[in-house]
């Protein structure tokens, strides 16, 4: 059985007092990687609007 080092949920959360620092970096790359994301899609529709997928031919 694997046991953790935190007794509690709020001493998880507090990481050691380092819980701030790692809980917002984690935060950050979440931001950052939805913020790609809808970024890419929102490349993606323009590209598609300006019909570029297929040489600028109508189809």
């Amino acid at each position: 059985m694997m046991t953790t080092s935190f007794s509690n949920l709020q001493s998880f959360l507090a990481m050691g007092g380092y819980g701030s620092y790692v809980w917002s970096a984690y935060g950050i790359v979440v931001l950052v990687g939805v913020w790609q994301v809808l970024r890419q899609m929102v490349r993606v529709n323009k590209m598609k609007k300006l019909n570029v997928w297929n040489g600028g031919k109508v189809k």
